[in-house]
This record gives C-alpha cells, structure tokens and sequence, in this order.
C-alpha cells in the first residue's frame, strides 16, 4: 500500500483552540477532523467532481492506447 503524504499545517493559536473544541465534540483526533473539513470543502467547491471528470478522461484515454 502506497504511503500517504505527510502535510504540515500551521494553525494561530485561536486556530488551535477551535480545532481542539471541534476534536473533543466529535471525539476524533486532529488529523481526522481535517481531513473531514478538507473533504467538506472541496466537495462544496466541486474539486471532487472535477478530480472526478479529468480521472474518467485520462481512463478513457488510456483505454484507447491499449486497444
């Protein structure tokens, strides 16, 4: 299994306050809570479904060289 990226991310203070009431609320850890608001907001943005479209174009494309 391939490894996952690493990301450093800096937080104010009052960043960190927020985040550590949201944890505790949800009962999960930092990287977690995260990675949920990360995928929240790019499916809000419609980075998913467009990651979605280029992914499906790039399979096609590559379906047709292999025939």
């Amino acid at each position: 299994m391939p490894k996952k990226p690493i990301i450093r991310v800096v937080l104010s203070p009052e960043e960190k306050r927020i985040l550590d009431i949201i944890c505790t609320k949800l009962g999960q850890t930092e990287s977690e809570t995260l990675r949920y608001a990360f995928m929240s907001y790019a499916k809000e943005m419609g980075a998913i479904e467009e990651h979605m479209r280029s992914f499906q174009k790039h399979e096609k494309e590559h379906n047709k060289e292999n025939e």
